[in-house]
């Protein structure tokens, strides 16, 4: 089995080859996996750098996934995702988002309990969620499941 660690994260090699890493973790992914799902292109600027920061973060070589657990946080651009635990399936695009998740960018804030997204597709669910769409200032709250489905289809369940 072998971890992929050139250029992809700046991290200790021998703390990824173990398979686990620990502590306030922080890491910067260029041009490489994540930024590919991203369709970013590899001569990003560095406000185009996607950041993650978690408390902890293991490699299963395996199952081809990354797990970032303990207050983990995203940031793109003006684009943040923060969650209890983030799960990514390198060799499909998905990724599992859990635990108070908030989703926000310069339109929208997203509070979840659950996001589930394909990366390549960008098509997902988000489970128990509350939208706050800020430029009109309107709220959508009590959202059991939102699926998008297609670019502009959407579709939503409310208890």
């Amino acid at each position: 089995m072998r971890n992929r660690t050139s250029g992809l994260l700046k991290i200790k090699r021998d703390s990824l080859a173990a398979g686990k890493m620990y502590g306030r973790t922080v890491f910067t992914v260029f041009c490489s996996v994540l930024l590919c799902f991203l369709f970013i292109s590899p001569a990003a600027s560095a406000e185009d750098l996607l950041n993650i920061s978690a408390d902890n973060l293991e490699h299963d070589p395996d199952k081809n996934a990354y797990t970032a657990s303990g207050s983990v946080r995203i940031t793109y651009g003006e684009t943040t995702l923060s969650a209890d635990k983030i799960l990514f399936y390198e060799s499909t695009s998905d990724a599992v988002a859990t635990g108070n998740v908030v989703y926000e960018d310069e339109e929208v804030i997203i509070k979840a309990e659950v996001v589930e997204l394909n990366l390549e597709t960008r098509l997902g669910t988000i489970y128990s969620c509350d939208i706050f769409y800020k430029k009109l200032n309107y709220h959508i709250n009590g959202i059991d499941r939102l699926d998008k489905l297609g670019e502009t289809t959407y579709h939503l369940d409310r208890a």
